[in-house]
């Protein structure tokens, strides 16, 4: 129980740093005496003190749950292509979850949709994911589950029964070089502006849900590891470590 509330704490003294850094950079400077957290610090430290209470008589419930590794964190962060390159050199040990194809069977994935079974479909709108396929998709001691996820669909990732999720949160130190990459995004075309859009609108409001996808990282308590991806091969040496967490 002392491990984990000392893991605790320094999860929490290194993650409100960071974000109190990045919001100031973002927003403007302020006194000190004027800064206000999004959010509830007093909830989250709450939270971990009761589940450091727990945690002596829970160990035996975990074992009978399924790891699931949850990578999260702003979406031009990298995460993506870590996750793939962890995926990719695994040969089987980390494994995504079991899908369901609409083009291998439509009739099923639109009733399967129509019955919200499916926990997220993503973005092309082909893939449904339910919480068997998550659960299933891994084998014991051997291989497991690991999820790219933006917040949106890590917030739907804590529903699962009979998963324990391993978080992992990606981002870059600055949250100027996260506004930098999504610029960099639009004049490469690689985003198409809606036609009352400008870049300085789609930006701002890209930055606007960075600010609270940081907010929710530091206090949703589902993120057990940091990597701050400014080299690549570090990184994945970082998530490589963190995933082992599957197995243990």
């Amino acid at each position: 129980a002392e491990q984990f509330a000392s893991l605790t704490i320094g999860f929490l003294l290194y993650r409100l740093p960071l974000f109190l850094g990045q919001s100031k950079e973002l927003l403007g400077s302020w006194d000190d005496d004027e800064v206000t957290l999004p959010g509830s610090v007093g909830l989250a430290m709450k939270m971990a003190e009761e589940d450091e209470m727990q945690y002596g008589t829970a160990t035996s419930d975990l074992d009978k749950l399924t790891p699931v590794l949850v990578v999260s964190g702003p979406e031009v962060a990298g995460r993506s292509e870590l996750v793939q390159q962890l995926i990719d050199e695994s040969d089987g040990r980390f494994v995504t979850p079991t899908r369901v194809d609409r083009l291998s069977d439509e009739l099923t994935f639109t009733r399967m949709k129509d019955n919200g079974e499916f926990l997220f479909v993503d973005s092309s709108g082909r893939y449904g994911t339910t919480n068997e396929g998550i659960l299933t998709a891994g084998t014991k001691g051997t291989s497991a589950v690991v999820i790219d996820a933006d917040v949106e669909t890590t917030k739907r990732l804590t529903t699962v029964t009979g998963a324990r999720l391993i978080g992992v949160w990606i981002s870059l130190n600055s949250v100027l070089k996260i506004k930098s990459k999504i610029e960099a995004q639009v004049d490469d075309g690689e985003v198409d502006l809606k036609p009352d859009e400008t870049k300085d609108s789609y930006v701002r409001d890209r930055m606007q849900r960075v600010v609270k996808e940081i907010e929710y990282g530091v206090l949703s308590g589902i993120f057990d590891f940091t990597i701050l991806n400014f080299d690549n091969e570090k990184s994945l040496a970082e998530l490589r470590q963190a995933a082992e967490y599957c197995f243990r």
